[in-house]
């Protein structure tokens, strides 16, 4: 299933829902960067060390400092805090977007649940991590890892979807592969209606034809269905009067290395089923 086709299945469902944006917020990055880590491995080995010193009344040598040879109690070695994947994801990223795109300056989040409603990172509904960045030399790079059911293998079509895209005219090229393991690798290219918002429009060939290219950009995306019930997308999007035009700055293998990180697809997120459409 692409992007494409899992944005406009909840977007129908959930059309009179409000936007499902999360801003950044410190809980996403504490921890993230290695400055921070390395403040808090000091001010945790320094307060274990403290506390060894005063349990041996104040003198940090065993038997109160009276033996001639004495042996120097080692204080434990602080642990530095784990990883989220909302840290996961930021490295990830930088590894793989910045030697193309250039700097990718701040990170923005939108973390949900299974019906697009914002949650905090570490909630146990959290089932879609999406993040954002505007680097200066294309508009929008983003990087995106979400869980589903198994049961929705049966509802929604996931093989298929790059026919039915190109039959509807919002993707212009699309191609499925299915891995070794059973995984599902699309990579497809489709106008949209702008970059920047959560819920981009998605919009056809012949609607773009002849517009303003400031007014829509050129989606690419590798995404990755994988046999463990995780999606992650690797996501660019560029200006361009239509797609012969539209100025890449990722290469698909880029893109694809990305969506096929291990620590991406091993991520540990929730599994609800996505609703059912009826069209009611």
């Amino acid at each position: 299933m692409t992007e494409h086709d899992l944005s406009t299945l909840l977007r129908d469902h959930l059309s009179d829902e409000p936007p499902t944006s999360l801003s950044p917020g410190d809980a996403i990055r504490t921890g993230r960067r290695q400055t921070h880590r390395a403040r808090l491995f000091a001010a945790g080995a320094g307060a274990l060390a403290v506390a060894a010193v005063a349990a041996l009344g104040g003198t940090g040598v065993l038997g109160g400092g009276t033996d001639s040879d004495p042996v120097a109690k080692e204080a434990p070695v602080a642990q530095a805090p784990p990883e989220t994947l909302a840290d996961v994801m930021e490295d990830v990223a930088a590894d793989g977007f910045t030697p193309y795109a250039g700097a990718l300056g701040e990170p923005r989040w939108s973390v949900n649940d299974v019906l697009g409603q914002p949650v905090e990172p570490g909630d146990p509904a959290a089932q879609n991590f999406l993040l954002d960045y505007r680097p200066a030399g294309t508009p929008q790079v983003n990087l995106t890892v979400g869980g589903f059911a198994p049961e929705d293998r049966e509802n929604y079509p996931f093989e298929g979807a790059c026919a039915a895209g190109l039959d509807r005219g919002t993707l212009v090229e699309c191609t499925e592969t299915i891995l070794a393991d059973g995984s599902l690798v699309t990579v497809s290219v489709g106008p949209i209606s702008q970059v920047g918002g959560d819920a981009p429009q998605l919009l056809t060939v012949q609607e773009v034809a002849g517009r303003d290219p400031g007014t829509f950009a050129w989606s690419r995306v590798v995404a990755v269905d994988s046999i463990d019930d995780v999606s992650t997308r690797a996501s660019e999007y560029v200006r361009g009067a239509d797609v012969e035009a539209a100025d890449w700055q990722v290469p698909v293998a880029a893109l694809r290395a990305l969506a096929l990180d291990p620590a991406l697809l091993g991520a540990d997120v929730a599994h609800e089923p996505m609703p059912l459409y009826t069209g009611e």
